[in-house]
Parts: structure tokens; C-alpha cells; sequence
């Protein structure tokens, strides 16, 4: 897949290693999910991935700190929560307001990203209306 030009969607640094061995290209790959340690983020930054799923405030900042720590600026993008049922199992539900995937789309991501970050160091934002 690596060589055909694929990107790959990643939840571990073991993911992010295979990824590497396999000839794929860092630029092409985004770290999800919602447990990302030190490490991982250290080493997703040294290897320049093309950006971090930002899956709360707390992350953000933890990426944050890693990345001053380096001297680099980190690329993110939000995973936003829309809090919308979505009438599943609700073993399998994540976009509800009480599951732990995701920035709510109504108050605290919003308002973080547009006080926090100043216009130079956003790149594109996808805009999604959930009705």
C-alpha cells in the first residue's frame, strides 16, 4: 500500500513503526485516538507526521507541551463531537456528547481553538454542518 502512495490512519507508535518499515511516507499519516503518551506524540513529531486527531482540550495541551519542547509547532486537526445520536448499539455509539471521542462542537472546542491559536498557525479547516 505504501508504495502504491496510500496514507494511513494510526492509534499507536508501534502503528507508526510499521507504517515506517513498510516505506511509507510520515507525511501521509494521522495519528487518532485518545491515549496518546509522550512518547508517541515525541516521536510522531521527530518523524513529521502530517498531523495529530485531536480528541480533547487535555491532549491538545499534552501535544502542546511536546512540541515546545522540540521547538516545533504540531499539526493538528479536531475530532469533533457533534453529539448526535446515531441510534447504534451503544456499546459502539462515539458521537454522543458523554462518550469520550471528540471535542464538542458547541462551546469548548470552538471557543479553546479561536482564543488559543493565533490565524498564522491554523492550515485549512473543514467545516461540517450536523443537523
Amino acid at each position: 500500500m505504501a508504495r502504491l502512495g496510500s496514507g494511513f490512519d494510526i492509534v499507536s507508535q508501534g502503528e507508526l513503526e510499521r507504517v515506517l518499515a513498510a516505506g511509507g511516507e510520515p507525511s501521509k499519516v494521522v495519528f487518532s485516538g485518545v491515549a496518546k503518551s509522550h512518547s508517541e506524540i515525541q516521536r510522531a513529531l521527530e518523524v513529521g507526521i502530517r498531523c495529530f486527531n485531536i480528541e480533547s482540550i487535555a491532549e491538545l495541551h499534552r501535544i502542546n507541551e511536546v512540541a515546545g519542547q522540540l521547538g516545533k509547532i504540531a499539526p493538528i486537526s479536531l475530532r469533533v463531537n457533534p453529539d448526535v445520536d446515531a441510534h447504534t448499539h451503544p456499546y459502539i455509539s462515539t458521537g454522543l456528547k458523554e462518550n469520550k471521542f471528540g471535542v464538542s462542537v458547541t462551546n469548548e472546542g470552538n471557543k479553546y481553538w479561536e482564543k488559543r491559536y493565533e490565524k498564522k498557525h491554523r492550515r485549512k479547516t473543514y467545516c461540517v454542518k450536523v443537523r
